[in-house]
């Protein structure tokens, strides 16, 4: 099934005038996997301990990871961003949202099915280090339409409904 979210989430968005470009790298790092790379990144990646990305999370530094990302982020651009959305599995946004905070000053967020029973050790690692923003809960289209008028006019986008992110030490859902 193809990754239909961000199709909806992209023309909703553009219906709203909004300027949206949207970009799945899944469909070019399995495709470059597949038929050049014979699956080695991907093996790596998939047999990634959690405490391997846990480390990553919390130091910003994994000499395999570090490589894997450059190599599938030399497939997009980051430049003139402000915001950016990832969607898939928790290690994949962990691996990305950490190289990407690194380097780049943006905001990132995630748009997953999340509520209180599933938030995870990543999911609260990666805000309590600052390597994600926020996640949003449920459908995405309001939420983004909101952050982006606000962070069009310069507000504060914590109080937006359905965001989940970190604040005083504390997770606010």
């Amino acid at each position: 099934m193809p990754p239909l979210n961000i199709a909806t989430l992209t023309a909703y968005l553009r219906q709203k005038s909004m300027y949206v470009e949207q970009d799945d790298l899944n469909i070019k790092f399995y495709y470059d996997e597949y038929y050049y790379n014979k699956n080695r990144n991907a093996r790596v990646i998939n047999s990634l301990k959690d405490s391997e990305v846990v480390d990553y999370i919390k130091t910003g530094h994994s000499n395999k990871l570090k490589g894997i990302v450059e190599i599938i982020l030399t497939k997009t651009k980051l430049e003139n961003i402000d915001l950016l959305l990832l969607s898939g599995n928790i290690h994949w946004v962990s691996i990305f949202s950490t190289y990407i905070k690194s380097k780049h000053k943006l905001y990132i967020g995630s748009n997953i099915a999340l509520d209180r029973v599933d938030i995870t050790k990543f999911h609260r690692l990666l805000l309590q280090n600052k390597r994600i923003d926020f996640f949003i809960h449920g459908p995405g289209e309001e939420p983004v339409t909101n952050i982006i008028e606000k962070l069009k006019n310069g507000l504060d986008i914590k109080n937006t409904s359905g965001l989940i992110y970190f604040e005083y030490n504390k997770l606010v859902i």
